[in-house]
């Protein structure tokens, strides 16, 4: 799906360029990728209300706070355990 797609695109990329770019350390670059790939959500949420939008309107973002928090604990579980 998109939702998939675009956080794991925010996490690699949240990696790689530091890493690799900018020459930073195994560990900042890991701190980088999942804050890189766990953004927006709530603020799509956040905007579509405030907007007098319709409750509909919000579930994109929601889904996409949903599926950032499990793709950003299994990377970080992962991490940990290597």
């Amino acid at each position: 799906s998109a939702v998939v797609g675009l956080h794991c695109m925010g996490f690699f990329a949240g990696y790689v360029v530091p890493k690799l770019g900018l020459g930073f350390g195994e560990k900042t670059s890991r701190t980088i990728a999942i804050e890189t790939g766990m953004q927006n959500s709530a603020l799509a949420v956040v905007l579509a209300r405030s907007i007098g939008a319709p409750s509909i309107a919000s579930l994109p973002g929601a889904l996409s706070a949903t599926a950032h928090s499990c793709l950003g604990s299994i990377l970080a579980a992962y991490w940990r355990g290597v």
